[in-house]
């Protein structure tokens, strides 16, 4: 890669190959390589590039071995450096002082010895080409510690060798000029660098940005999630506090007649057998009206009658007291309860919506409860998730269950229903919709509720985002997607418990809470209930 700044013609390699190299055979003793290159060293100027070293040499070994010696001082000094060893025009190794200096540390005797002998076993060089540099001839340097690179044409003549002194040769006379382009270089980077520093804090602030809109948005649906589930809860609390109210008070009136009505009507009946019995031949008259009232009939249906009018009042007694334990409006703050009544209130407000219907048939509630202990609570919000949750199963299992199963309902089977490591066995008709509500005491002294249903289920898509305010799944004005977000938020910032559903298409859903049986802090700012 080319470095900025430099010219083209200081980055090639051929101004920094020394072409006047010390060459010789791989058979030359060791001890006249070593007087070679000591005399190359010495020598400041040679006669010519073709001369020998001095005349004693020219009836020595180095006659048909020494290749060429530089005639210019610096370069026959840095050619000295090193030795080619070549044997047929083709480079064998390459010995240099760092060798000479390896082989005196190890004490070993430099007499007897060829050069070949003591040739290192690696041997480092570059093929000529156009497309290496200056910066491949470092990197090698660097790579492999060395000094010295032989330069190999491509039919493997050797061309020269570049070293550590070459390269810095080369580039000196463009030093002042590099080093403005660099310094001008540099300003523009710097420059760049505080433009982009800029921008990244400015796109920095504008996610900062982004972010508090977002969380600001979210506390705002919250709040308005709030805001409207207080202001119908209020509303909602007034009215059946108000409609309770004014229904216990004619239905205690007629609750507590219809034992003096029952007294009453035995006594008559009772006095109707005397006369029966006493005077079994009446008058007519008396006949012909007995026989108009089927007074037989009358004397055994009356006490079904009232009967069914005891039981019919007794519901509605239940009915208004299951309205007021459901909205407790006079229980602002906690108290220890029983979860089981709240559960209990809520089937009964929804007893209704349990019965058959044209398309479906009646939802059987299947329950398990363990043996809980009264549980520190806000029990018209707690009472309000499990109406949020049974109302949803409801609707869940009247798409589910049409009249079509109902009439395949020819033989029952024995089917096990698993609810959170609950198993139980209920007799019931095949595809029969039912509900299972169980309850448990937990190893970290929190209670569980579990509200399980046989429905279509969701997928994981839909659970995920089920907590999410205004997320419905209902159509347009059948659903406003609050109750779930509602009883997230009072299961988990009211109660510091947690809610979660466990559901997968056509498995049918499971609503788990976990709640703390004693709460430890009472931040109840949103008793609404």
């Amino acid at each position: 890669m080319q470095q900025t700044g430099l010219p083209l013609n200081s980055l090639a390699i051929e101004p920094a190959i020394n072409r006047h190299a010390l060459v010789v055979a791989p058979d030359i003793p060791l001890t006249d390589v070593l007087a070679l290159m000591s005399r190359a060293r010495s020598r400041c100027v040679l006669p010519n590039s073709n001369s020998r070293i001095d005349a004693a040499e020219e009836n020595s070994n180095f006659d048909p071995l020494i290749h060429q010696l530089a005639v210019d001082e610096e370069v026959a000094s840095d050619a000295a450096g090193c030795v080619l060893v070549v044997q047929e025009k083709q480079l064998v190794g390459i010995f240099t002082n760092r060798d000479i200096v390896r082989l005196t540390a190890a004490g070993t005797s430099l007499t007897n010895l060829t050069i070949a002998d003591v040739l290192p076993k690696q041997l480092i060089s570059l093929n000529q080409s156009t497309s290496h540099d200056i910066f491949t001839v470092i990197s090698l340097f660097r790579q492999h510690h060395i000094r010295h690179l032989p330069i190999i044409a491509d039919d493997g003549e050797i061309v020269g060798i570049v070293t550590h002194e070459s390269i810095r040769k080369v580039l000196q006379p463009v030093n002042l000029l590099t080093r403005l382009r660099l310094v001008s270089n540099v300003i523009d980077i710097l420059d760049r660098v505080a433009a982009e520093t800029a921008l990244r804090k400015s796109e920095s602030q504008l996610r900062e940005q982004a972010t508090r809109l977002e969380q600001t948005l979210q506390k705002l649906q919250k709040t308005q999630t709030q805001l409207i589930h207080t202001g119908k809860m209020s509303s909602l609390g007034q009215l059946v506090a108000g409609i309770a109210h004014e229904i216990n008070n004619p239905i205690n009136f007629i609750y507590g007649n219809i034992t003096y009505a029952d007294q009453y009507i035995q006594d008559i009946v009772h006095l109707l057998q005397l006369y029966k019995n006493y005077y079994p031949e009446p008058v007519p008259e008396i006949v012909e009206v007995a026989e108009d009232i089927d007074l037989d009939f009358v004397n055994r249906d009356l006490p079904k009658l009232l009967g069914s009018m005891k039981l019919g009042a007794d519901r509605i007694r239940d009915l208004v007291l299951s309205l007021r334990n459901f909205v407790r409006l006079d229980e602002a703050e906690m108290k220890y309860v029983n979860i089981h009544d709240g559960i209990e209130s809520t089937l009964s407000i929804l007893q209704n919506q349990l019965k058959a219907k044209p398309g479906r048939s009646e939802i059987q509630v299947i329950k398990d409860y363990a043996k809980l202990p009264s549980v520190e609570c806000h029990a018209g919000q707690l009472n309000q998730v499990f109406m949020n949750i049974l109302s949803n199963a409801i609707d869940a299992l009247e798409i589910q269950h049409n009249s079509t199963a109902i009439r395949q309902l020819l033989t029952t089977s024995v089917q096990q229903i698993n609810c959170g490591g609950l198993e139980t066995q209920i007799e019931r008709a095949e595809d029969f919709p039912w509900i299972l509500i169980s309850t448990e005491v937990l190893a970290n002294n929190w209670v569980a509720i579990r509200i399980a249903d046989n429905g279509n289920g969701m997928s994981e898509e839909i659970c995920n985002r089920l907590f999410d305010p205004f997320f419905t799944t209902k159509p347009v004005g059948e659903g406003k997607g609050l109750g779930l977000s509602i009883s997230y938020q009072i299961v988990t910032e009211k109660h510091g418990g947690q809610i979660k559903c466990i559901s997968q298409p056509g498995q049918g859903a499971e609503f788990v809470i976990e709640i703390p049986i004693q709460q430890q802090n009472h931040s109840g700012s949103l008793a609404i209930a």
